[in-house]
């Protein structure tokens, strides 16, 4: 089953982008403390959280080259003069060896099933002295989120959703744990292996929460298997749900892991 991203990037560079993703990215490049030069590769890029965190580092002179499988996300992406866009994937990075003084994975190895591979990849990629940082999520909950669930196990079925869930994030449970991401970097032969931690609250409407729900994976997958109409419905309901048990704004924490090395 095709659940591509191209037909939401708008929807997930407006919502999704600064809601989610922009407080690891901007935690990220603090950790990395690049130099004003930098040449950085941004693996599974999206619709450009990176590319918006970097405009705040003053004197940023570097390149950033964003990678995406999905064309739409990447002109979704608000870019500047400093930013390349290329349509590729990991394993399988179109660079030659040592042409990076960075390189960012932020919250995609989830998604690969190869993903020795593509860390094997991606340091190769990377400058002797480069770093490599490996993002992932905590494996956190909240109401909100447990609503959302329970509503579309309601008319898509647990074991369904639990299904789609692990074909197209078949290493997520991998990731979410720091300590085996640590060691996945050691077998490619990076040192200097930190872990931190990144905390952001996400304070958004319900509208918003919602709409931003949809286009995620479980969003995408429900109305492939309702269709249009159904969907609709569907919508109606959770919204429903929502306003009966919560209060505009929603706010909740959302927790990531950094894990960041150095090539030899």
């Amino acid at each position: 089953m095709n659940l591509t991203y191209d037909s939401i990037a708008e929807i997930y560079h407006r919502l999704a982008v600064p809601l989610v993703f922009l407080r690891p990215a901007k935690d990220i490049l603090a950790v990395l403390r690049i130099e004003p030069d930098a040449q950085i590769l941004d693996v599974g890029a999206g619709a450009g959280a990176a590319a918006q965190a970097i405009k705040s580092i003053k004197g940023f002179k570097g390149k950033l080259v964003e990678l995406d499988i999905s064309l739409e996300m990447l002109k979704a992406s608000n870019s500047s003069s400093s930013v390349s866009k290329v349509v590729g994937q990991v394993p399988g990075l179109p660079f030659c060896d040592n042409s990076f003084d960075a390189v960012i994975s932020n919250f995609v190895l989830s998604h690969v099933l190869k993903y020795r591979e593509a860390i094997t990849d991606m340091v190769r990629v990377l400058k002797p002295g480069g770093k490599i940082v490996i993002t992932s999520w905590d494996n956190d909950k909240n109401n909100y989120s447990e609503l959302w669930n329970e509503t579309a196990e309601s008319v898509i079925g647990k074991v369904r959703l639990s299904k789609v869930v692990s074909e197209f994030m078949p290493s997520r449970d991998i990731f979410t744990n720091p300590e085996n991401t640590s060691e996945l970097l050691k077998e490619a032969g990076v040192k200097d292996i930190e872990i931190h931690k990144s905390e952001s609250t996400v304070k958004t409407t319900i509208s918003d929460f919602i709409e931003m729900k949809s286009v995620m994976l479980q969003g995408r997958y429900i109305k492939s298997k309702l269709g249009a109409e159904r969907f609709k419905e569907f919508y109606r309901r959770i919204v429903e749900n929502f306003n009966e048990q919560f209060n505009d704004p929603v706010e909740y924490p959302r927790f990531a892991h950094i894990v960041i090395g150095t090539k030899p």
